[in-house]
Order: C-alpha cells, then sequence, then structure tokens
C-alpha cells in the first residue's frame, strides 16, 4: 500500500540557477550530485525529496504537473517571489 509520496524528479535547464530558486523557497538542499548534474531537496517533517536533473545542453525540459501543500501565506511569498524573478503565472481556478 503506498503510504506517501517518497521522490519526484524534475528536469531544469541550470542546475545553480534552480537549486537557488528552490532555496529561496525555503527548501533545505539535502544532497548534491555535480557530476551527474543532480540535487536532492528535503520537503516536509518526513523528508520527502525533490529532486532536479539538469538536462544536456541543447534539450528541452520536459514539462511536468506537481503540486505542494502549503500554508496561504507563504504560497503569497512565493508568488510574490516569482514574480519578482520575472515568471509568468497564469491564473487558475482553485
Amino acid at each position: 500500500m503506498i503510504n506517501n509520496l517518497y521522490e519526484t524528479q524534475l528536469q531544469v535547464k541550470d542546475l545553480n540557477t534552480s537549486i537557488a530558486f528552490f532555496e529561496k523557497l525555503g527548501l533545505e538542499l539535502a544532497l548534491l550530485k555535480s557530476e551527474r548534474k543532480m540535487a536532492f531537496f528535503n520537503i516536509g517533517k518526513d523528508r520527502q525529496l525533490l529532486g532536479i536533473r539538469e538536462v544536456p545542453t541543447g534539450a528541452e525540459v520536459s514539462k511536468r504537473h506537481f503540486a505542494f501543500g502549503v500554508d496561504l501565506s507563504d504560497l503569497m511569498k512565493s508568488y510574490g517571489l516569482a514574480c519578482g524573478a520575472g515568471y509568468t503565472t497564469i491564473k487558475l481556478s482553485g
């Protein structure tokens, strides 16, 4: 029986930029595998993992859907951070 999500991974274009972004969101870097261009962050008190992997130069990043459980105040801070960094957001209902 599945009890939780242990790990999920995302593709990124630039590992160092992505590490800095997720650290600004408050995630704790758990493991860096520079030679494999991968990093893992601890999420939550159960220490689930978010992995990021840099794609080879010229390769496209495969877009994925995932959702984090957050407090509303933290969500609003993250929205401000994303907008301040030049990210474009889309309006969704939910």
